[in-house]
């Protein structure tokens, strides 16, 4: 996991190597919490559905797109695996 990203209590990303800062919501600094302490990806689904009211393929869909953000701007470094 990035050691150069430093979470708030309110959301706020920010990578300490380039000063970048993104807002992240509650589900956000979820799932990088749980990418953090090596959670598969279909750990990371299954709380998804349990917690929020939304169908499989939604979530399916907007978590792959949500991972692939977090790697390209350097919040994560690999997308969790199955």
């Amino acid at each position: 996991m990035k050691e150069n990203l430093a979470i708030s209590d309110a959301g706020v990303l920010l990578n300490t190597f380039n000063g970048e800062s993104f807002q992240a919501n509650e589900l956000g600094v979820m799932i990088i919490e749980k990418v953090r302490k090596n959670h598969s990806k279909a750990h990371i689904e299954e709380y998804i559905l349990s917690e929020f009211d939304i169908d499989s393929e939604t979530m399916e869909e907007h978590l792959q797109e949500l991972l692939v953000y977090m790697m390209h701007n350097q919040l994560i470094d690999k997308i969790p695996k199955d």
